[in-house]
């Protein structure tokens, strides 16, 4: 059904006896509001690439309002006018996202840790240096073999028994480095 989206006609809709309804904004061709049966509202953008009819989800209201899903739509469109195809863009970084957290789990703790002086101590801590020297040599030595997923607390211990036992340290010593190996893992 063609209508006039509007602030108002947005909150006042009610989902249809038969199911979901589509409602298209008369100004804009291609956007679409999509009321479900149980009363969720997405909105969505209609568009052909070389030839194929393609559908795709902005995101559900009222979380994106209409000002928002209209600047979305026309942003889409305008993508597709310039022959790119919004759908494909979204697939393909998901996938690489995705990617990227199964190497994250193969990888090796060694290379998370480079990447995490690399891409975010040096950048973002003016005494990287220290964090790079707890890593080379605290580190390093008892979890640098390791693959990122087999890092787990339980690992501890026994990857610092050895320096624990050279510098004396203590249960908080064993506790400051599992969050070193945390910082690592996660922002690496």
């Amino acid at each position: 059904m063609r209508v006039n989206l509007t602030g108002a006609f947005v909150e006042a809709v009610k989902p249809s006896e038969g199911g979901q309804a589509d409602y298209w904004d008369e100004r804009l061709p291609g956007l679409c509001l999509r009321v479900a049966r149980g009363g969720r509202k997405s909105w969505t953008v209609m568009y052909r690439h070389h030839g194929l009819q393609r559908r795709l989800t902005l995101g559900t209201y009222p979380i994106l309002g209409l000002a928002d899903a209209l600047g979305l739509a026309r942003q889409t469109l305008r993508e597709v006018q310039l022959g790119r195809d919004p759908a494909a863009f979204r697939r393909e970084a998901a996938e690489q996202a995705a990617q990227e957290r199964s190497e994250r789990g193969v990888r090796g703790f060694a290379a998370l840790a480079e990447r995490f002086i690399e891409k975010h101590a040096k950048v973002r801590n003016r005494t990287w240096r220290g964090a790079e020297r707890t890593i080379q040599l605290e580190l390093l030595p008892g979890w640098g073999n390791l693959a990122a997923a087999d890092v787990t607390r339980p690992r501890g211990p026994e990857a610092f028994g050895r320096q624990k036992a050279r510098t004396g340290g203590s249960r908080a010593y064993a506790q400051d480095r599992m969050l070193d190996v945390r910082r690592v893992v996660v922002v690496g």
